[in-house]
């Protein structure tokens, strides 16, 4: 009898930014904004943008970076897009097109400008007021010593970063650290070594609810959910968009025990019909709930 093969867990479900620094030792334009890939598929990055708008309300978002066509990260590979006088041995893997400062808010964008990842980040009380306005991800973060108002800009290299296993809870003020010292890595660096996307063996007695992507995330049009039952039981999967709205319902009925599979379109005639965007996908089987958010692209 062969084992009961479970999928390793991801770390995340989508891309994230995971370190910035807004200047370091070599000045106001030492700086980088490091991506991170937390899942087990490589993900195609072509045409997708950094923008960036400074701790400001009169203030826009202006664009950064666009990282070219053909550009394909791995699952646990970090992108480093750095300033134009950043100086660190790692060398960055695309170039700012313009400064980012030392308080705002940088958003991750896909090609069709879907907000993946957003970090906003301040370092006195009037900019933690502006940037607390127009940050989409909850808290800003403190970006002291850089600015620090009783002794100026301070040109060392610290950082904001992601703690442990690319936390994400859509709360700046929760999921980042103030790092003693910036650690930038390139798509040429490790992996995560922290993210095992082998299969692991569990033990049959003790199979176990599971709700994962079998497809690509992001994605254009459609891509595929699976779960795993432990028993049969009842199933309901929700699609939620980021306001709190339930716009589909893609099962409600019950299954079987085992793995099951189930295609999920943006456009399902005679069902639903939702645009590009973030959704939640919740998964309920009896008393246990699992989740997943997904991006869907035009």
């Amino acid at each position: 009898m062969l084992p009961y093969a479970a999928q390793a867990a991801p770390l995340g479900d989508h891309m994230m930014i995971s370190e910035i620094q807004s200047r370091g030792s070599n000045g106001g334009t030492d700086e980088f904004v490091e991506l991170v890939n937390p899942t087990c598929l490589e993900i195609d990055l072509s045409g997708w943008k950094i923008d960036y708008r400074t701790a400001s309300l009169v203030s826009t978002f202006g664009l950064r970076a666009v990282i070219p066509a053909g550009t394909h990260l791995g699952p646990g590979h970090h992108y480093l897009i750095a300033g134009a006088g950043y100086d660190a041995a790692v060398t960055g893997d695309l170039t700012l097109s313009s400064a980012i400062n030392d308080a705002g808010v940088v958003r991750l964008l896909t090609p069709d400008s879907v907000l993946v990842d957003a970090v906003g980040y301040y370092f006195n009380s009037g900019t933690l007021s502006s940037v607390a306005t127009f940050n989409p991800e909850g808290a800003p973060i403190s970006n002291l010593p850089h600015n620090d108002t009783s002794t100026g800009a301070s040109n060392s290299d610290v950082s904001l970063t992601r703690k442990v296993d690319v936390q994400d809870t859509n709360d700046n003020g929760t999921d980042f650290n103030n790092a003693t010292m910036s650690t930038p890595e390139s798509s040429q660096g490790p992996p995560l070594a922290s993210l095992d996307c082998s299969p692991t063996s569990v033990d049959p007695a003790t199979p176990r609810l599971s709700f994962r992507l079998a497809g690509m995330n992001p994605f254009h049009e459609n891509t595929l959910l699976e779960c795993s039952l432990p028993e049969a039981g009842h199933v309901r999967i929700e699609i939620f968009s980021v306001d709190g709205r339930r716009v589909a319902t893609l099962i409600d009925h019950d299954l079987p025990a085992g793995r099951h599979l189930f295609p999920f379109e943006l456009h399902a005639p005679g069902r639903h019909d939702i645009g590009a965007g973030i959704y939640l996908v919740r998964l309920s089987s009896g008393t246990e709930q699992r989740s997943l958010r997904l991006i869907g692209l035009r």
